[in-house]
C-alpha cells in the first residue's frame, strides 16, 4: 500500500519496446493516479516512480523522488508486517546484485538494518533550495540541481538539522 500524496496524470509514459516506433503518440500510454492509499503491484509501483511527464509539481525530478521514497517506505512497512517476506527480498536482492562482501558482512548489515528499522528517515530535499541551470558545457551537458544561492551551506545545514 502506497499513499500517494498528489493526483497526476502523465499523458507520455513510455511503453517498453516502443521507443523506435514511427507512430509517436503509439510510444506512449497514459498513466494516472488518484490521491489517497493505494494497493500497487511491481509494475503499478514502478510507473509510479518512473513517471517524468506530469503536469505541474508532480513531473519534477524531486516529486519523483518523493514518490520513489514513498514506495520504499511502503516495502519497508510490507516487511516489518510480513518478516518471512524478507527471506524472499534476500534471494531476489542476491540474484540481482554483484558484490565481494562475504555472505557473513551481508548478514551483519543485515541485522544492524533490521534492528535500526524505527529509526529509518526519509527526507527529500526542499525544492526551495535548488535550481537545474540550463544544460550547458559548464555542467558537460548533464541535467543538474545546483543551490539556488549558488552557496551549498543552506543545503548541508538543512541536511544536518534533518539527521
Amino acid at each position: 500500500e502506497v499513499e500517494v500524496k498528489n493526483a497526476f496524470v502523465d499523458e507520455k509514459y513510455p511503453i517498453a519496446g516502443k521507443e523506435n516506433d514511427p507512430c509517436l503518440p503509439c510510444r506512449y500510454e497514459t498513466v494516472r493516479f488518484s490521491a489517497g492509499k493505494q494497493k500497487m503491484d511491481g509494475e503499478t509501483a514502478l510507473k509510479f516512480v518512473r513517471s517524468r511527464n506530469a503536469a505541474g509539481e508532480e513531473g519534477t525530478d524531486l516529486a519523483r523522488e518523493v514518490r520513489q521514497q514513498l514506495v520504499i517506505e511502503a516495502i519497508k512497512n510490507e516487511l516489518i508486517k510480513h518478516p518471512l517476506k524478507i527471506l524472499l527480498l534476500k534471494e531476489v536482492v542476491l540474484e540481482s546484485i554483484e558484490t565481494d562482501m562475504t555472505r557473513d558482512s551481508l548478514a551483519e548489515i543485515s541485522g544492524m538494518a533490521l534492528r535500526a528499522r524505527e529509526n529509518l528517515v526519509l527526507n527529500s530535499l526542499p525544492e526551495e533550495f535548488l535550481r537545474h541551470p540550463p544544460i550547458s558545457p559548464k555542467y558537460d551537458r548533464q541535467y543538474v540541481f545546483i543551490p539556488k544561492d549558488g552557496n551549498w551551506e543552506r543545503v548541508k545545514a538543512w541536511i544536518l538539522s534533518s539527521l
